[in-house]
Parts: structure tokens; C-alpha cells; sequence
């Protein structure tokens, strides 16, 4: 197969059957295999996700896999996956903006859809290209100033609460000490917007399941709940 390039579009998925266990909140991403590079989408907290991702691929075979795949705490869990043919999705992406892709399990039960569009590179450089308004954004400075200011001052309150922290004996810090877990993803990412929006998205996931934990009578261990640093470090995506 020759290596033309494609670009292709995992906007979102829609009614999905699989849901997660009661009290927690669904982690779902898209991995794509058949193309180089294989594709993984960012994690996304919904049942009716919106990834809205766009990558240049590279075919490797004559049809590309769509995984779904759910996030927990401790393993990612296949939920189901779509095939299409590229050539024939191509021809219905000609008549169709955005195509849909039918989901199904092991068992070939339909699990939900998959809207995407995949598009020929070649072909479509070949089309006019689109006509410039000639009126250039304007730089919103004030919400950089703003934005710049806000991080200033969350980076101030970070450091002082890491010195009250050290004089709080446990359980009163905890609160505290997951408050500067959640400060020290952010400022290890701060300057990449998808790293740091993918370790949120790990961190929340954490927390739900703290949550869980800790609000279930049955599997409630005080020495969680004592040991404030333990349960920071459990928070911690790392």
C-alpha cells in the first residue's frame, strides 16, 4: 500500500451501553491501530465524549481498528472497537461530512457509535483553497494578563501551604497535602496544554476512586485516612 497520507478526525461517541460501576465517572479515550503512528486520544469524562482529535496518519494496512478504551485506577479496560475499510469509508466520507462507525464487544453486541471523517490529503489540497477575510485576530491581552496573574498567585498560596502542612498533624492535613499533589502535577505540566490536561484527567480519576474508597463503610481503613501523605502519594497519577 503506498504511503499517502490521510488526516483524520475522532470527533466524539454516542450512545454507549457500557457503563462504569456505580459512583464512578466514565475515563474514556480512543486508540487507533492500522497506521503509523498508532493514535491515542486524550482521556475524556463523559458517556457521550467529544475528543474533537485531528492527526495525520499514515496507513500500514488496508483497514483501520477503533479501540475504546476505559481508564481505572489500577488497569485500562477494553470496552469494544470498530473496523472500517479505508477505501470504502472514504467513499462514504464523500457524501458524508462526518461518518458514523458502529462500536460492538467481543460478543459482536453493538456497544454505541463513533463519529470520525477521514479524508485523502492528496485530493483534498487539490480543492480551492479558502478565502482569507484579511482581518487578523487581535491578541486579547488583558486575558493573558489576567491568566498570567492567577498562576502567580496560585504558585504563592502553593508554597505557603506546603510550610502550614508541615506543622498540621494527620488526619488535618490531608486536605492539604492532596491540595500540593494537585499543585505539583500542575506546574510539572504547566507549559505543555495536552500533558497537563491527560495528568488532570489521571489525577480526577484517582480521586474518584479515594473517594470511593473512603465513603464505602465496608472497605473504610483508618490507617488511610490517618496517614495523610499515603493517600497524597495514591492521588498522585505518577
Amino acid at each position: 500500500m503506498s504511503m499517502k497520507t490521510y488526516s483524520l478526525l475522532i470527533q466524539s461517541a454516542d450512545q454507549l451501553s457500557w457503563k462504569p460501576r456505580p459512583g464512578f465517572s466514565p475515563h474514556f479515550c480512543v486508540k487507533v491501530t492500522g497506521c503509523s503512528p498508532e493514535l491515542n486520544t486524550k482521556m475524556v469524562s463523559s458517556l457521550k465524549p467529544q475528543w474533537n482529535y485531528e492527526s495525520k496518519i499514515y496507513p500500514t494496512a488496508t483497514q483501520l481498528s477503533f479501540q475504546l478504551l476505559h481508564q481505572g485506577l489500577f488497569s485500562t479496560k477494553h470496552v469494544c472497537q470498530g473496523t472500517i475499510d479505508i477505501q470504502d469509508f472514504l467513499q462514504k466520507s464523500n457524501t458524508e461530512h462526518v461518518a458514523q462507525l458502529s462500536l460492538s464487544n467481543s460478543e459482536n453486541k453493538n456497544m454505541g457509535r463513533l463519529w470520525i471523517t477521514l479524508t485523502d490529503d492528496r485530493k483534498s489540497s487539490q480543492s480551492p483553497a479558502p478565502v482569507s477575510t484579511g482581518t487578523p485576530n487581535q491578541p486579547e491581552t488583558w486575558r493573558q494578563d489576567i491568566g498570567k496573574k492567577v498562576k502567580q498567585t496560585w504558585q504563592g498560596l502553593h508554597q505557603i501551604s506546603k510550610i502550614i502542612a508541615s506543622f498540621l498533624p494527620a488526619p488535618f492535613k490531608t486536605p492539604l497535602e492532596i491540595f500540593n499533589t494537585i499543585s505539583d502535577v500542575a506546574a510539572e505540566y504547566i507549559e505543555n496544554k495536552e500533558a497537563l490536561e491527560d495528568a488532570l484527567v489521571k489525577l480526577s480519576v484517582q480521586l474518584a476512586e479515594v473517594e470511593g474508597v473512603l465513603l464505602e463503610s465496608d472497605k473504610y481503613n483508618i490507617d488511610i485516612a490517618v496517614s495523610s501523605k499515603e493517600l497524597a502519594e495514591w492521588v498522585n497519577p505518577k
